[in-house]
């Protein structure tokens, strides 16, 4: 993945440094901002958008001012501030001999200045704190804004006796520094940044494969058999249970995300899913975790045409899991249960059963996605009595494919005629089709 970083070289280089801890394979591509965004710097965040798949831009006025005048062609993001940047500068402020009681602060609201002085215990001397309120609308209105908050800055350090001036702009920080006044940059932390990077690069994920074609996968693991001398539940186990999920994930080339601890989500090709023969490899899984770990896995996976939709499929099939007193899985297309419970590799029935569509997948010369389709529409419907007309319409294909997806299962025996029926009073009566897997 190419990640496109926008903003002041400083706030650049703690970026980088940012995601290199997280993963060094990431391609890191910059666009320096040496000062105020301006125009000529546009045909470079184009070029930029061009190349790169998600692009962070290191704050929000700068943020302003791209999306402001370029589309966003590709998932674009800003590190957003919270109160544990400003009182990390408050620290580096207090390190470096700044009295924090008598300070000038722009881009924060008065609620959160109150909270992070009063966490510091220090809620009784505000008096001498001096917040820049206006807010920043419009981009248009940058450098004016710029103006006002260096004047502001500026004045209440000569009028105020301030110790320092802590402001969250570039161009703002470059000015009081020429200007010989004291001021700190807020800068975002690693935790800023990560949480900036990883939601737009699971928003890029998700992107990706909008195509009807995304299964998502829910895994919980539960507690384990083994405990330590005090009788607590060894988290060591779920670390090797993480190890077993990670690795899976990998060989499905999935975008995996751990969404709480020993909780995941899995964002996967359906294709990908499909052709490693799914229930065998989940049921490997399954063994394989309770083997490592000793802990009970829940699996649901789920997809449909929506992204959203499938997210609920797979939440549905892990509910499913959940109730059951062993590790296992649930799979449910489209609304509905197609497989389930998928229980250890160890079982034959697990064994059997994923046999079953495989064979018939093969025999037909259809994909298994084909066939679990079919199957998912006999158990939607409650009935295995269809027209080919009705096949159509229910699978969501053109009367073409769906005579050639009959032909097959037809000279395999796997459909057979029951019948006829007149549609209306014109025309050739229509031939009922009864499903037999």
């Amino acid at each position: 993945m190419i990640v496109g970083l926008v903003g002041a070289p400083a706030k650049i280089n703690n970026m980088e440094k940012a995601l290199r801890q997280m993963d060094r394979s990431l391609l890191i591509s910059r666009l320096e901002l040496e000062s105020l965004p301006k125009e000529e710097h546009l045909p470079l965040f184009m070029q930029l958008q061009k190349t790169a798949d998600i692009i962070i831009i290191a704050g929000y006025y700068d943020y302003m001012y791209f999306t402001g005048h370029v589309s966003p062609k590709k998932i674009t993001g800003y590190v957003a501030r919270d109160i544990l940047t400003l009182y990390h500068t408050l620290l580096q402020a207090l390190s470096e001999g700044y009295d924090i009681n008598s300070i000038s602060v722009d881009g924060y609201e008065e609620e959160e200045l109150c909270e992070i002085f009063e966490e510091t215990g220090r809620c009784g001397n505000l008096d001498s704190v001096y917040l820049y309120k206006d807010a920043y609308k419009d981009s248009a209105l940058f450098e004016e804004t710029i103006e006002r908050m260096v004047s502001f800055h500026s004045e209440t350090y000569r009028s105020r006796n301030t110790s320092v001036c802590l402001t969250c702009i570039s161009p703002v920080y470059e000015r009081l520094l020429k200007m010989g006044l004291p001021s700190i940059l807020v800068g975002s932390t690693y935790e800023n940044v990560r949480l900036a990077y990883e939601k737009l690069r699971l928003e890029y994920f998700l992107k990706e494969k909008e195509t009807g074609q995304t299964l998502i996968i829910y895994m919980e693991t539960g507690k384990g058999a083994r405990q330590d001398r005090t009788g607590c539940y060894l988290e060591l186990d779920k670390l090797k249970a993480a190890e077993k999920i990670l690795s899976f994930a990998l060989e499905l080339q999935a975008a995996v995300e751990e969404i709480a601890w020993g909780k995941y989500i899995l964002v996967v090709d359906r294709n990908v899913f499909e052709r490693l023969q799914y229930r065998t490899r989940l049921g490997n899984l399954l063994r394989e975790v309770r083997n490592a770990a000793g802990c009970r896995l829940s699996i649901g996976a789920g997809t449909s045409d929506l992204m959203w939709e499938a997210g609920e499929n797979a939440r549905a099939a892990l509910d499913k899991a959940l109730t059951q007193e062993v590790s296992c899985a649930y799979v449910v297309y489209n609304n509905v249960l197609v497989d389930g419970p998928i229980l250890s590799s160890e079982k034959k029935e697990s064994v059997s059963a994923d046999h079953r569509w495989q064979k018939i997948a093969e025999e037909t010369s259809l994909s298994i996605n084909t066939v679990l389709k079919f199957h998912a529409i006999v158990e939607k419907y409650r009935s295995n009595v269809f027209t080919v007309n009705e096949l159509s319409l229910v699978y969501g294909c053109s009367l073409r494919s769906m005579y050639r997806m009959v032909e097959k299962l037809e000279q395999c025996g796997y459909i057979e005629e029951d019948g006829k029926r007149m549609i209306n009073d014109a025309g050739r009566p229509s031939r009922i089709l009864k499903i037999k897997f």
